[in-house]
């Protein structure tokens, strides 16, 4: 997990006092960038994580290799929008949004595209 604020990690390990704190969006479930400096989470998720990368053929210990290129993280499964407008438009639809520090809004608008082709 991470705490929004100031983005550290943690693991939970009382889920029931993290769920009160998920639902007031204090903190979120995070995902790997593997690579060695990525904190590892524990238990099912940690088996998890281990077969995304048995099943692309991949192991930690070739991440050491590339550390430079790939020192690994987590980063959060969930974003919340600090501020979303969306506006009729002649072209179709008008997005301003305020996005959390290293986010993309082409990410976010995948989403409202979603099923509509």
């Amino acid at each position: 997990m991470q705490v929004v604020v100031s983005g550290g990690l943690f693991v939970a390990e009382e889920v029931d006092v993290e769920q009160e704190r998920f639902d007031r969006g204090e903190i979120v479930a995070t995902g790997p960038l593997f690579g060695p400096k990525m904190r590892s989470p524990e238990a099912k998720p940690a088996k998890v994580e281990a077969a995304i990368l048995e099943e692309a053929g991949l192991s930690p210990a070739m991440f050491q290799r590339h550390k430079k290129l790939v020192p690994g993280a987590r980063r959060p499964y969930l974003v919340r929008l600090e501020r979303l407008d969306v506006e009729a438009a002649p072209e179709g639809l008008q997005f301003d949004m305020t996005l959390p520090a290293g986010t993309y809004a082409t990410v976010v608008l995948r989403e409202f595209t979603k099923g509509a082709c």
